[in-house]
């Protein structure tokens, strides 16, 4: 293989494996919102059926978090359009600069991942509050 086929082999395989990063993502992000939404929405269902609610605190406090959940994964589908603009201006200026040791650093993407992990952290914690309240509950 010659030195250009192998940097078209490397463009090619580069190119397939930040398509697929890309729809691992999203796939991520739109898992993060349906259980989050869904969870919320299934424990006002289960909760209405509750007659002597007990520790309405562990409740609350799992409303919270998928609360918290939703509203950092909206965040972050936000953030996504800005580093996408974000990235093609730095692009545009690498490209359109005299400089081709030019680098400049996507800040939104840490705030991405910032915020994914707080969406990620907050559905757990809000399924682990749910999971103690039902348990609390369905002995009674």
């Amino acid at each position: 293989m010659t030195k250009e086929n192998n940097g078209e082999v490397y463009s090619s395989e580069r190119q397939a494996l930040m398509k697929s990063e890309y729809h691992a993502a999203d796939q991520f992000d739109k898992t993060l919102i349906t259980l989050s939404t869904g969870s919320l929405y299934l424990s006002f269902y289960f909760v209405k059926d509750i007659e002597e609610i007990q520790g309405y605190c562990l409740l609350a406090i799992g409303w919270f978090f998928f609360v918290i959940s939703i509203i950092s994964i909206l965040v972050s589908f936000l953030l996504s359009e800005k580093a996408f603009r974000k990235q093609l201006e730095i692009l545009d200026k690498k490209f359109s600069s005299k400089d081709k040791s030019y680098v400049e650093e996507n800040k939104y993407n840490n705030w991405i991942g910032c915020t994914q992990k707080i969406s990620f952290f907050s559905l757990i914690l809000g399924i682990i509050m749910l999971t103690i309240f039902y348990f609390f509950n369905l002995q009674t």
